[in-house]
């Protein structure tokens, strides 16, 4: 890839300090789907860190987000319209299983990008 804008950087940046935020949360309040489910904080903490991912991740050019295939980029985009458009109907089986099953290729992609 050619050299990042630095928009892409600054977004890029923003997006990885989100997935730390998740990992201490998780780290923090116990890595366990039975204490999420039944903690609002702990349900809100990870939800606004994934929310802020899905929307940082719209402004990623598009060269650099064809630079991980693995990320599914139309799948965090509706995400991030489904917590933007309704949050209520949020499912927190999905943000959990994002949190623990995603967020890992999203750092991993950040930090990739950012050695480059």
């Amino acid at each position: 890839m050619s050299a990042l804008r630095i928009k892409d950087r600054d977004l890029i940046e923003h997006i990885l300090g989100y997935c730390h935020e998740i990992n201490e949360t998780i780290e923090r309040f116990g890595d366990s789907y039975d204490v999420f489910i039944n903690d609002r904080d702990y349900i809100k903490s990870v939800s606004m860190s994934v929310f802020q991912i899905t929307e940082l991740s719209g402004h990623l050019a598009t060269e650099v987000k064809q630079e991980s295939p693995i990320l599914k980029w139309d799948l965090i985009r509706g995400m991030r319209n489904r917590f933007a458009h309704g949050y209520s109907d949020m499912d927190y089986d999905t943000i959990w299983d994002t949190a623990k099953n995603d967020i890992p290729d999203v750092l991993a992609f950040c930090n990739s990008i950012l050695r480059e």
